[in-house]
């Protein structure tokens, strides 16, 4: 087996297939303004708010390994559409918290709930062993990519 061309086109057909599992979500049905990714960062935002936990732009670059600009875009994009909106910390009026809007706080919990039966999906059938080192090769996969950019 060719190991080298066929782990990148099989790392792409897992995004495009988990890409269309969400979509077609009831939830993100639902939500028709929102793509896929808007409601994965809509579930984790609800998922760290419930927490305590303020969210940053920098958290949603680092968590879904997106760039600073596009975050910003995907971050304006989501205000207009009245989903979230950028609120100031106490303690420093520079920063700007991602907090939800009350109509995006209503399909948090549900997007949540599907965040956590995807990820049943995904990793069905590994053992907590097989999903450590899932992640460690893919941990790995990043990190060698990232050197090149």
């Amino acid at each position: 087996m060719d190991h080298e061309k066929k782990i990148g086109i099989q790392i792409r057909n897992t995004n495009n297939i988990i890409r269309r599992v969400v979509t077609n979500q009831p939830t993100s049905k639902l939500m028709d303004k929102l793509t896929g990714t808007n409601t994965w960062l809509l579930a984790y935002i609800g998922e760290q708010t419930d927490k305590g936990i303020d969210v940053f732009q920098r958290d949603i670059e680092e968590n879904f390994g997106i760039t600073r600009s596009c975050v910003s875009k995907v971050i304006t994009l989501m205000e207009q559409k009245g989903f979230i909106e950028r609120k100031e910390v106490e303690h420093d009026a520079r920063l700007k918290k991602l907090v939800l809007t009350e109509e995006a706080a209503k399909y948090a919990a549900k997007m949540r709930e599907d965040s956590i039966e995807m990820e049943k999906k995904i990793t069905a059938g590994f053992s907590d062993e097989e999903k450590d080192k899932l992640l460690e090769f893919l941990d790995r996969i990043v990190t060698n990519l990232e050197k090149d950019l």
